[in-house]
């Protein structure tokens, strides 16, 4: 009302033929007139009157203008991060980094916890992280941090730390892009880096994927293009389980063709093929295969009811 005003204001007056003017000016006089009397009765009007008629919407929604302001992005760390993992309890974040370390930050107080070390890798080997509760060889409640590459990364495989000692418990690297693999246990030494022909690394970069999934202390994996399924113990690295499904795994485009369905349960996406697999007993069993008829899979989620199966902000 106060921009019509002054808009009114400036209006230039036309003069007419006889000298006398036009009617405007008289016009906007009467408005301005209008205009204060409606300021002075709006002052009026009590802010529990306005509210009750309009159920305290605007209220509201002036309270969440006023919030958004307050919140500011907050620069976590100097490295930089090729994974992350959310954290619930304690406002925390897990994140590897291009050094192929990984840290622990509380995201509360802006500090560096912890740092996990690997025994030696190559730089970007990690893609994901997890921080996983489960019972120790004691039979106590454990908590570890673990990595694990994904997709095709020069090399391929997994690492976990204990997380509240830092020491290494599982280190396993996957040999060459191929189905032969070594798995190092306990705490390591830093010249245990797994040398590598650099040619044949870089033509398998372009053709094969290795995934990892975990669920509590067990790590599925597998390669595209193979079909080999193995199952390790983040917490010693001890590999308890190895079967061969029917077709060639899947190189998934946006996503892992490993999934976990609930606890002892897992689903593959093999070509033209999904199976699901009971891990439960020693010798895995084949529960369901669902044929696609030739139709390509570009994802692969599988919705989770179990709670301990996700964490952070990935829980399903």
């Amino acid at each position: 009302m106060r921009d019509a005003k002054v808009g009114l204001e400036s209006f230039e007056v036309q003069e007419m033929g006889d000298g006398s003017v036009s009617g405007k000016q008289d016009s906007s006089n009467m408005f301005n007139i209008k205009c204060e009397e409606d300021l002075d009765l709006t002052t009026d009007e009590t802010l529990d009157e306005f509210d009750d008629q309009e159920n305290r919407n605007t209220d509201m929604i002036g309270e969440e203008t006023e919030d958004t302001c307050v919140y500011e992005v907050n620069k976590i760390g100097t490295k930089n991060s090729t994974g992350g993992w959310f954290v619930s309890e304690g406002e925390s974040i897990l994140l590897t980094h291009d050094d192929g370390s990984c840290s622990f930050y509380d995201i509360a107080n802006c500090e560096e916890k912890a740092v996990y070390k690997p025994p030696g890798v190559s730089p970007n080997i990690w893609r994901d992280c997890w921080m996983i509760r489960a019972p120790g060889a004691d039979g106590c409640a454990g908590r570890y941090v673990v990595a694990a590459s994904a997709g095709n990364t020069l090399d391929s495989g997994f690492c976990s730390w204990d997380f509240y000692s830092k020491d290494v418990r599982a280190f396993h690297i996957e040999d060459g892009g191929t189905t032969a693999s070594r798995t190092v246990l306990g705490p390591l030494p830093n010249d245990t880096a797994p040398r590598r022909n650099a040619l044949s690394s870089i033509l398998l970069h372009e053709t094969r994927q290795w995934w990892y999934k975990p669920c509590g202390p067990l790590m599925v994996s597998a390669a595209s293009s193979q079909k080999i399924v193995k199952v390790h113990d983040i917490r010693d690295g001890e590999q308890i389980m190895k079967w061969e499904v029917q077709k060639p795994v899947l190189a998934m485009d946006y996503s892992s063709p490993l999934q976990w369905r609930n606890r002892g349960k897992v689903v593959v996406a093999e070509a033209e093929t999904i199976s699901v697999w009971d891990v439960n007993s020693v010798n895995p069993q084949s529960l369901l295969s669902v044929s696609l008829a030739g139709r390509k899979i570009s994802a692969l989620h599988v919705i989770n009811t179990d709670a301990e199966l996700g964490g952070g902000v990935r829980q399903r």
